[in-house]
């Protein structure tokens, strides 16, 4: 083992594997904390390393102070059940004495990013001579093994790792990671597992495009697709991954057409094109893949596979397939087996109650919160997402309260503030959107929409003090020119269309349509009317704008008729084009 301040972590780690070492040895980076006491209690040969950057160097010192036929390695976080325990022990009394085996175990990691996955990973070799890690960082010691001659053997022993549990330790180990790949890459340009380990880091920030190059030069090595079979695989399917992120479907799909052709079995290739084909929209295809998929079986192999996630995915799937093509007796049958799977965690739920608010699916996004809740995932975040989901779905009271229960759990949750300030001021309660906005802004002063929300308040209140300091706020959010007196409302108004413009440039969209409708609420003038509406027009929110405008003319005392205004206004659009 190499280790650093783990104290905590030994006890737990060691004791239960005892009876089956028959000795312990620990290499120690540099603890501050009790490790070296506790390691020596319970029996471990201790030796100091001084930290340089390189797993692999760390876990060679290891190698270099064992005396045993065989070594098993750990990290602290490791734990292992009794029954696995058992079974190395069984593995251990079967040992070839010619030393020509070394074995993969299983490893579950249960985090609360992630759920569960499952790899393999080769985790008791025979100490022989040349047998050493290679690789700075994601040491692996198989290429090694294999120039040797040695046999690998699969087993089912189980590992549960439970390490890298926050988000944001997951993200500074990452970047640590990628500075130690990144030397290495400089001194071997040409290495194809820093390569390799370099995309599995960079999409684990998702800098997807970046990590698609590097995979890329690991698919397309001949090395890889003639010697290298299981290796290439993951790495193709990486790769196909991480092009649906990116949205280069057609490249996804000749990967995974790749992997058919050249005879990979995996059934784990008709889930990832299930996917493909999901996401551009073929839900024909999306229906067959799924369907081969849960007939077929896949093989956990070096790359962690995401149990809850391939239990329940296709499920999802097959539900919302069904939903698109208006067959709502098979959707309903396939969202109850979504349901019904085995979970082992709630993450699988909300990721995919994320994935739905995406699209714009919101009594489904509001179904996959709920559950989540009653199975235990009760935060401010989640009620934020169901909040918005049932208000999309127009379930506007149950909306309320969702996003009142997230701000009981944490007044600060900024995501919740700004929604129900947002709902609040649909339904015309503007003292209410008030304080949820000043105290969203408490927290982040440069929310855009926010400030153009509370501009049209001040507005329609008249309180030009108030409306005066929304608009100074908005130029210095978007660096305008602000050093200036207005003097009427229509240079307030110009001021505004200068923001829509600037927004559109931004390529925000929808900011910049409000940012438009304010210009014409402060003025309503026939060429601001037009802007308003060819910019509505552009962005397929007509109905949207037109409401706001009749809205806007009854303020001002002005008469509208939406049927013959609207038709006048698009035939004036026309002519002009």
């Amino acid at each position: 083992m190499i280790v650093k301040n783990e104290a905590q972590n030994l006890d737990p780690c060691i004791q239960p594997l005892k009876s089956v070492l028959d000795e312990i040895v620990i290499i120690d980076t540099g603890s501050t904390d009790s490790t070296q006491e506790v390691a020596k209690r319970l029996g471990a040969k201790v030796f100091d390393f001084p930290w340089c950057d390189d797993f692999s160097a760390a876990r060679n010192e290891s190698i270099r102070h064992a005396t045993g036929d065989y070594i098993l390695w750990l990290d602290a976080d490791d734990r292992i059940a009794s029954e696995d325990v058992k079974k190395i022990g069984q593995l251990k009394a079967a040992f070839p004495k010619a030393k020509d085996e070394a074995y993969f175990l299983m490893v579950s990691n249960l985090s609360l990013v992630d759920g569960e996955t499952l790899f393999q990973q080769l985790r008791i070799f025979p100490r022989r001579k040349g047998a050493f890690f290679e690789g700075r960082i994601h040491e692996q010691i198989h290429h090694r093994l294999q120039s040797l001659g040695i046999k690998m053997i699969h087993t089912d022993i189980r590992i549960c790792h439970q390490g890298y549990h926050a988000p944001e330790e997951v993200a500074q180990k990452s970047l640590r990671n990628l500075r130690i790949i990144e030397r290495a890459l400089e001194a071997d340009p040409d290495n194809l597992f820093l390569h390799f380990q370099a995309a599995r880091t960079l999409a684990g920030i998702s800098r997807f495009k970046s990590a698609v190059e590097h995979m890329r030069k690991v698919v397309d090595h001949p090395q890889t697709r003639e010697k290298e079979r299981h290796f290439f695989f993951d790495a193709t399917l990486l790769m196909a991954q991480w092009c649906m992120e990116i949205e280069d479907f057609e490249e996804a799909l000749c990967l995974l057409n790749r992997l058919e052709e050249w005879n990979h079995k995996d059934s784990l290739i008709h889930f990832y094109r299930g996917d493909l084909f999901y996401r551009m929209g073929n839900f024909d295809g999306a229906i067959r893949e799924m369907a081969f998929f849960l007939q077929g079986s896949y093989q956990v192999g070096l790359i962690p596979v995401n149990a809850d996630w391939l239990r329940h995915y296709p499920y999802y799937v097959l539900w919302l397939s069904y939903l698109k093509k208006g067959e709502p007796d098979l959707a309903n049958k396939m969202l109850s087996q979504f349901m019904s799977q085995p979970r082992t965690h709630t993450k699988c739920l909300e990721e995919l109650g994320r994935r739905c608010l995406q699209k714009g699916q919101f009594d489904e996004a509001a179904i996959l919160y709920q559950r989540a809740i009653e199975e235990g995932s009760v935060s401010d975040t989640t009620y934020t997402n169901l909040g918005l989901a049932l208000w999309k779905a127009g379930q506007v009271e149950n909306g309320k309260a969702a996003f009142e229960k997230a701000l009981a759990f944490n007044p600060m949750r900024l995501e919740a503030l700004t929604n129900l300030g947002h709902l609040y001021h649909q339904q015309k309660e503007d003292l209410r959107a008030r304080d949820c906005f000043h105290r969203a802004l408490s927290l982040k002063p440069d929310l855009i929409d926010v400030r153009l929300v509370l501009s049209e308040i001040f507005f329609r209140s008249l309180d030009p003090d108030g409306l005066a300091e929304q608009c100074n706020e908005l130029l210095k959010c978007l660096d305008l020119p602000r050093h200036f007196i207005v003097e009427s409302l229509d240079e307030m108004s110009d001021l505004y269309e200068q923001m829509g413009k600037s927004l559109l440039e931004r390529g925000q969209g929808p900011l910049a349509l409000m940012a438009f409708y304010l210009c014409f609420l402060l003025n309503p003038t026939p060429s601001r009317l037009k802007r308003l509406v060819e910019e509505a027009t552009g962005q397929g929110r007509l109905e949207w704008a037109f409401g706001k405008i009749e809205e806007g003319l009854s303020f001002h005392g002005i008469p509208f008729t939406r049927e013959e205004e609207t038709q006048r206004l698009l035939d004036v659009i026309a002519s002009d084009a």
